[in-house]
């Protein structure tokens, strides 16, 4: 069982790392001689803030939510009652973080899929994008690995005792 809890925390950990990289890096789409990121566009000249899209803040807003719930899931698999009830929250948390990194990055793969497209090849996804997307698979991940501690936390048997 403490295997199972080290394996996910430290997933949701890597996670976390992988989405803040993605947040912070200006490689979202990439093309000739230039890249675009969430905050900046970066050049061979150099970088500039540059105005964000709607799209661009939803993504912003639903990846910190996801971050924040991330670190509070973490703490509490790692913090494992004898009753499971801080597992059983931490299992909720993780799974609606990766929830808010799904919507995110589909909202943001649904804006600039049709740019990708037409361009040819020109413009491509950049590292940050699959960071992003990495970020999702590892708390999916350790979502599931948290089930598999909740119910190895209670014999096997379905629980019914947080419905009370």
């Amino acid at each position: 069982m403490a295997m199972l809890r080290f394996v996910c925390g430290f997933g949701l950990l890597l996670a976390l790392a992988f989405n803040i990289v993605a947040l912070a890096t200006p490689a979202w789409l990439i093309s000739p001689g230039a890249s675009s990121g969430l905050f900046k566009s970066a050049t061979r000249h150099g970088s500039l803030d540059r105005p964000k899209t709607e799209y661009e803040k939803l993504v912003i807003a639903f990846n910190i939510i996801s971050d924040v719930f991330i670190i509070f899931a973490v703490l509490l698999i790692m913090k494992i009652g004898k009753d499971g009830r801080l597992l059983s929250i931490g299992l909720a948390l993780s799974a609606l973080s990766a929830l808010m990194i799904l919507i995110a990055m589909s909202c943001y793969t649904a804006h600039y899929e049709d740019r990708i497209r037409n361009t040819a090849g020109a413009v491509t996804w950049g590292y940050s994008f699959a960071f992003g997307w990495t970020a999702f698979c590892l708390t999916s991940i350790s979502s599931v690995i948290a089930v598999a501690l909740r119910r190895s936390l209670d014999g096997g048997k379905p629980s019914y005792s947080d419905i009370d």
